[in-house]
């Protein structure tokens, strides 16, 4: 794949669960030169993530449900937040790789450590 540059286009995708909704669009690059071996970006809208902090938040009996909260925390600190065309919540991700190998998500470096 790297030695054809194969490119993927991803337009008009969702996704549905019970607690979130979501679209998406991206592009990707195999380049060879690149750090990662690919350069590319996505951005993706999501329903309100507050919602979904709550919902999980409920089990807080249950020790993944809490590492799951911290994930989502750290996604609602990276996101630019608006509002959809109802006025309900949104969270709105632009994340890209260049080809140095650096990850922004909405333009501030994202290193999410070991």
């Amino acid at each position: 794949l790297i030695q054809a540059s194969t490119k993927v286009n991803i337009t008009d995708g969702t996704l549905t669960a019970p607690a979130v909704t979501g679209k998406f669009t991206g592009l990707a690059l195999a380049d060879k030169a690149a750090a990662m071996g690919a350069s590319g970006s996505i951005d993706v809208v999501l329903s309100d993530l507050d919602a979904v902090i709550a919902k999980v938040s409920a089990h807080a009996d249950d020790p993944s449900a809490q590492q799951i909260v911290g994930v989502l925390q750290m996604m609602k600190g990276l996101s630019d937040r608006g509002t959809d065309s109802s006025g309900k919540p949104t969270d709105h991700f632009k994340v890209t790789l260049d080809a140095q190998g650096t990850t922004l998500v909405n333009g501030k470096p994202f290193n999410p450590g070991p």
